[in-house]
Protein backbone atom coordinates (compact mmCIF):
# COMPACT_ATOMS: atom_id res chain seq x y z
CA UNK A 1 0.00 0.00 0.00
CA UNK A 2 1.32 3.24 -1.08
CA UNK A 3 2.44 6.02 2.17
CA UNK A 4 -0.42 8.23 2.23
CA UNK A 5 -0.19 11.87 4.29
CA UNK A 6 -1.44 11.98 7.08
CA UNK A 7 -4.81 13.26 6.92
CA UNK A 8 -4.89 12.92 3.10
CA UNK A 9 -5.47 9.77 0.79
CA UNK A 10 -3.15 8.82 -1.88
CA UNK A 11 -3.95 7.28 -4.80
CA UNK A 12 -3.25 3.64 -5.33
CA UNK A 13 -3.20 1.26 -8.14
CA UNK A 14 -6.94 0.68 -9.94
CA UNK A 15 -8.81 -2.35 -8.74
CA UNK A 16 -10.13 -4.90 -9.91
CA UNK A 17 -13.74 -4.48 -11.01
CA UNK A 18 -16.37 -7.13 -9.99
CA UNK A 19 -19.85 -6.82 -9.04
CA UNK A 20 -21.69 -8.43 -6.43
CA UNK A 21 -24.03 -9.65 -9.12
CA UNK A 22 -20.90 -10.15 -11.75
CA UNK A 23 -18.55 -13.37 -12.73
CA UNK A 24 -15.99 -13.52 -9.76
CA UNK A 25 -13.24 -15.60 -9.63
CA UNK A 26 -14.16 -19.50 -9.96
CA UNK A 27 -13.87 -21.60 -7.18
CA UNK A 28 -11.97 -24.39 -8.58
CA UNK A 29 -9.55 -22.60 -10.40
CA UNK A 30 -8.47 -20.59 -7.02
CA UNK A 31 -8.84 -23.61 -4.55
CA UNK A 32 -5.12 -24.52 -4.21
CA UNK A 33 -3.21 -21.76 -5.48
CA UNK A 34 -1.47 -18.87 -3.27
CA UNK A 35 -2.04 -15.79 -5.00
CA UNK A 36 -4.70 -13.97 -2.95
CA UNK A 37 -8.21 -15.57 -4.46
CA UNK A 38 -6.41 -18.62 -3.34
CA UNK A 39 -5.49 -17.66 -0.28
CA UNK A 40 -9.50 -16.31 0.63
CA UNK A 41 -10.87 -19.10 -0.64
CA UNK A 42 -9.04 -21.79 1.35
CA UNK A 43 -9.51 -19.71 4.67
CA UNK A 44 -13.06 -19.48 3.63
CA UNK A 45 -13.47 -23.21 3.05
CA UNK A 46 -11.15 -24.44 6.07
CA UNK A 47 -13.83 -21.80 8.38
CA UNK A 48 -16.91 -23.72 6.89
CA UNK A 49 -14.92 -27.08 7.80
CA UNK A 50 -13.76 -26.19 11.72
CA UNK A 51 -10.45 -27.23 10.61
CA UNK A 52 -7.57 -25.02 12.56
CA UNK A 53 -4.79 -26.69 11.44
CA UNK A 54 -5.81 -25.18 7.73
CA UNK A 55 -6.94 -22.15 8.86
CA UNK A 56 -3.57 -21.53 11.20
CA UNK A 57 -1.71 -22.57 7.97
CA UNK A 58 -3.02 -19.93 6.75
CA UNK A 59 -1.87 -16.75 8.84
CA UNK A 60 0.86 -14.41 8.44
CA UNK A 61 3.24 -14.47 11.14
CA UNK A 62 2.33 -11.28 12.87
CA UNK A 63 -1.29 -13.32 13.12
CA UNK A 64 -0.28 -16.19 14.60
CA UNK A 65 1.55 -14.37 17.18
CA UNK A 66 -1.62 -11.92 18.01
CA UNK A 67 -4.01 -15.07 18.07
CA UNK A 68 -1.99 -18.16 19.29
CA UNK A 69 1.40 -18.44 19.82
CA UNK A 70 0.88 -21.69 19.02
CA UNK A 71 -1.86 -24.11 17.03
CA UNK A 72 -3.04 -25.29 20.31
CA UNK A 73 -3.59 -22.03 22.45
CA UNK A 74 -5.31 -20.87 18.61
CA UNK A 75 -7.50 -23.70 18.43
CA UNK A 76 -9.03 -22.32 21.83
CA UNK A 77 -8.71 -19.01 22.28
CA UNK A 78 -9.50 -17.77 18.30
CA UNK A 79 -10.21 -20.47 16.14
CA UNK A 80 -14.58 -21.16 17.03
CA UNK A 81 -14.87 -17.18 16.60
CA UNK A 82 -13.40 -17.21 12.90
CA UNK A 83 -15.47 -20.78 12.34
CA UNK A 84 -18.79 -19.41 13.56
CA UNK A 85 -18.55 -15.99 11.41
CA UNK A 86 -16.11 -17.08 8.64
CA UNK A 87 -17.79 -20.89 8.41
CA UNK A 88 -21.60 -19.55 7.76
CA UNK A 89 -20.09 -17.59 4.31
CA UNK A 90 -18.75 -21.01 3.78
CA UNK A 91 -21.95 -22.66 2.95
CA UNK A 92 -23.68 -19.72 1.30
CA UNK A 93 -24.94 -20.11 -2.54
CA UNK A 94 -23.26 -18.43 -5.34
CA UNK A 95 -19.93 -18.03 -3.33
CA UNK A 96 -17.10 -16.37 -5.06
CA UNK A 97 -14.25 -14.16 -4.92
CA UNK A 98 -15.82 -10.44 -5.45
CA UNK A 99 -12.70 -8.23 -5.28
CA UNK A 100 -8.94 -9.55 -5.47
CA UNK A 101 -6.45 -6.32 -5.23
CA UNK A 102 -2.64 -6.20 -5.12
CA UNK A 103 -1.92 -2.81 -3.48
CA UNK A 104 1.68 -3.03 -2.78
CA UNK A 105 4.23 -5.80 -2.57
CA UNK A 106 3.39 -5.99 1.01
CA UNK A 107 -0.61 -5.66 0.73
CA UNK A 108 -3.17 -6.99 -0.72
CA UNK A 109 -7.31 -7.01 -0.16
CA UNK A 110 -9.87 -9.76 -0.98
CA UNK A 111 -13.37 -9.72 -0.77
CA UNK A 112 -15.64 -13.14 -0.95
CA UNK A 113 -19.44 -12.82 -1.62
CA UNK A 114 -22.50 -15.29 -1.08
CA UNK A 115 -26.14 -15.39 -0.58
CA UNK A 116 -26.79 -17.09 3.02
CA UNK A 117 -29.69 -19.10 4.03
CA UNK A 118 -32.40 -20.50 1.57
CA UNK A 119 -35.87 -19.46 -0.40
CA UNK A 120 -36.99 -16.36 1.40
CA UNK A 121 -34.91 -16.08 4.11
CA UNK A 122 -31.86 -15.21 1.91
CA UNK A 123 -29.01 -12.80 3.38
CA UNK A 124 -26.33 -11.26 1.20
CA UNK A 125 -22.51 -11.87 2.97
CA UNK A 126 -19.35 -10.77 2.26
CA UNK A 127 -16.23 -11.14 4.12
CA UNK A 128 -12.55 -9.33 3.19
CA UNK A 129 -9.35 -10.12 4.39
CA UNK A 130 -5.94 -7.90 4.06
CA UNK A 131 -3.74 -9.86 3.14
CA UNK A 132 0.59 -9.50 4.07
CA UNK A 133 3.12 -10.88 1.55
CA UNK A 134 5.17 -13.26 3.09
CA UNK A 135 7.60 -15.70 2.08
CA UNK A 136 7.30 -14.79 -1.59
CA UNK A 137 3.19 -15.38 -1.23
CA UNK A 138 0.54 -14.17 0.53
CA UNK A 139 -1.51 -15.00 4.27
CA UNK A 140 -3.93 -13.84 6.28
CA UNK A 141 -3.85 -10.82 8.39
CA UNK A 142 -5.97 -10.70 11.39
CA UNK A 143 -6.42 -8.70 14.43
CA UNK A 144 -4.55 -6.16 13.50
CA UNK A 145 -4.30 -2.44 15.60
CA UNK A 146 -6.75 -0.65 13.02
CA UNK A 147 -10.18 -0.78 13.59
CA UNK A 148 -12.69 0.32 10.92
CA UNK A 149 -15.78 1.29 11.28
CA UNK A 150 -18.49 2.14 7.74
CA UNK A 151 -20.07 5.23 8.23
CA UNK A 152 -21.71 4.93 5.03
CA UNK A 153 -23.59 3.45 3.13
CA UNK A 154 -24.76 1.19 6.67
CA UNK A 155 -24.68 -2.11 6.36
CA UNK A 156 -28.10 -3.56 5.61
CA UNK A 157 -29.35 0.27 4.45
CA UNK A 158 -31.80 0.96 1.34
CA UNK A 159 -29.81 3.46 -1.25
CA UNK A 160 -32.29 5.06 -3.14
CA UNK A 161 -29.96 6.91 -6.00
CA UNK A 162 -27.29 4.96 -7.36
CA UNK A 163 -24.65 8.38 -6.48
CA UNK A 164 -24.16 7.82 -2.69
CA UNK A 165 -21.10 8.61 -0.06
CA UNK A 166 -18.61 6.26 0.93
CA UNK A 167 -17.19 6.78 4.04
CA UNK A 168 -15.75 4.67 6.71
CA UNK A 169 -13.67 5.62 9.85
CA UNK A 170 -10.20 4.27 10.29
CA UNK A 171 -8.61 3.82 14.02
CA UNK A 172 -5.42 2.87 15.27
CA UNK A 173 -2.90 3.32 18.23
CA UNK A 174 -0.26 4.02 15.75
CA UNK A 175 0.04 6.15 12.85
CA UNK A 176 -2.84 5.31 10.15
CA UNK A 177 -0.44 5.15 6.78
CA UNK A 178 -3.26 4.88 4.04
CA UNK A 179 -6.69 3.13 3.14
CA UNK A 180 -8.11 2.80 0.03
CA UNK A 181 -12.15 2.12 -0.11
CA UNK A 182 -14.02 0.06 -3.02
CA UNK A 183 -17.64 -0.18 -4.40
CA UNK A 184 -18.50 -3.38 -6.03
CA UNK A 185 -15.30 -4.02 -6.51
CA UNK A 186 -13.93 -0.62 -7.69
CA UNK A 187 -11.61 1.52 -6.26
CA UNK A 188 -13.37 4.57 -5.39
CA UNK A 189 -10.61 8.13 -5.48
CA UNK A 190 -10.87 9.09 -1.90
CA UNK A 191 -9.86 11.50 0.43
CA UNK A 192 -9.22 11.44 4.36
CA UNK A 193 -9.60 13.74 7.23
CA UNK A 194 -9.87 13.87 10.92
CA UNK A 195 -8.64 14.63 14.10
CA UNK A 196 -5.45 13.55 13.81
CA UNK A 197 -2.73 10.62 12.00
CA UNK A 198 -4.83 7.79 14.32
CA UNK A 199 -8.05 8.46 13.64
CA UNK A 200 -9.08 9.39 10.13
CA UNK A 201 -12.11 9.04 8.16
CA UNK A 202 -11.78 7.78 4.49
CA UNK A 203 -14.50 9.28 2.19
CA UNK A 204 -15.41 8.73 -1.73
CA UNK A 205 -18.24 9.62 -4.11
CA UNK A 206 -19.46 6.40 -5.84
CA UNK A 207 -21.89 5.94 -8.57
CA UNK A 208 -23.24 2.75 -8.36
CA UNK A 209 -24.60 0.55 -11.05
CA UNK A 210 -28.02 1.27 -11.80
CA UNK A 211 -28.76 -2.76 -10.74
CA UNK A 212 -31.36 -2.82 -8.39
CA UNK A 213 -30.43 -5.31 -5.72
CA UNK A 214 -27.92 -6.09 -3.39
CA UNK A 215 -24.17 -4.42 -4.14
CA UNK A 216 -21.14 -4.53 -1.52
CA UNK A 217 -18.37 -2.00 0.05
CA UNK A 218 -14.84 -3.01 1.24
CA UNK A 219 -12.31 -0.98 2.62
CA UNK A 220 -8.50 -1.73 3.87
CA UNK A 221 -6.04 0.41 5.73
CA UNK A 222 -2.38 -0.33 6.97
CA UNK A 223 -0.16 1.11 9.58
CA UNK A 224 3.21 0.78 9.54
CA UNK A 225 2.94 -2.57 11.23
CA UNK A 226 0.27 -4.30 9.72
CA UNK A 227 -3.10 -3.80 8.24
CA UNK A 228 -7.21 -4.32 8.76
CA UNK A 229 -10.06 -4.98 6.01
CA UNK A 230 -13.90 -5.20 6.04
CA UNK A 231 -16.77 -5.62 3.83
CA UNK A 232 -20.79 -5.08 4.11
CA UNK A 233 -23.64 -5.24 2.04
CA UNK A 234 -26.10 -2.73 1.23
CA UNK A 235 -29.36 -2.11 -1.31
CA UNK A 236 -30.24 -0.08 -4.61
CA UNK A 237 -33.87 0.14 -4.94
CA UNK A 238 -34.73 3.00 -6.95
CA UNK A 239 -37.65 5.41 -5.28
CA UNK A 240 -41.19 3.11 -5.45
CA UNK A 241 -39.41 -0.12 -6.46
CA UNK A 242 -39.68 -3.01 -4.15
CA UNK A 243 -37.89 -4.19 -1.78
CA UNK A 244 -35.00 -6.04 -2.54
CA UNK A 245 -33.22 -9.37 0.03
CA UNK A 246 -31.83 -8.66 3.07
CA UNK A 247 -28.26 -7.38 3.29
CA UNK A 248 -25.77 -7.91 6.21
CA UNK A 249 -22.37 -6.49 7.15
CA UNK A 250 -19.20 -8.36 7.70
CA UNK A 251 -18.83 -10.13 11.76
CA UNK A 252 -16.60 -8.61 13.48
Amino acid sequence: MRRAPLLVLAAVTAALAVALGGAGTALAASRADGTPAGIITRFVQAAGQGDSAALWALLSRPTRQRLGPDLATFRVKAAPGITAVVGALAHSSGLKVSLVQKLSPAWAIAVMTGALGSGGQRQAGAYAVALRGEGGGWRVELAGAATLCVLGPDPGQVVVVPETQFAVEAKAPSAILGGVLFADGKELTSSGGGTGPRAITFFAPAALARQQGIHFGAAIAATSSDATAIAWTFAFVPAASPKPPTATPQAE
